[in-house]
């Protein structure tokens, strides 16, 4: 819980710096898009390698479920805001691809020293 409460401050503070970068730079559509995919894959690296500083075996399993925690939050915070585009499946797939992969990744990463 603690690893996605700070996902959620990440994801907060992310939001801010794009919304403002959009605002700043007239960013087109396409543009922010990839913007929020790459915030996805920064906070679920974190995610994932704060879920395996707390652990010494399956690490990237570890990173691998947080970032799928993550996109279940992601999905369930859209469709509570009434957002149909959350069931898109080829945003939901990208989604998925990202947040795990950043997050097995995290994992990976937290065990280097």
């Amino acid at each position: 819980m603690k690893v996605l409460a700070v996902q959620a401050g990440a994801t907060a503070a992310a939001v801010c710096l794009l919304a403002f970068l959009m605002l700043k730079q007239e960013w087109s559509a396409q543009t922010a898009r990839i913007g929020v995919t790459a915030a996805w894959g920064m906070i679920s690296f974190l995610g994932g390698l704060l879920a395996g500083m707390g652990e010494k075996k399956k690490k990237f399993l570890r990173g691998a479920a947080c970032g799928c925690l993550y996109v279940l939050v992601l999905l369930f915070i859209s469709l509570a805001g009434g957002r149909e585009t959350a069931l898109q499946p080829d945003r939901l797939a990208l989604c998925l691809a990202v947040c795990a992969g950043a997050g097995m990744a995290g994992g990976m990463c937290a065990g280097i020293r």
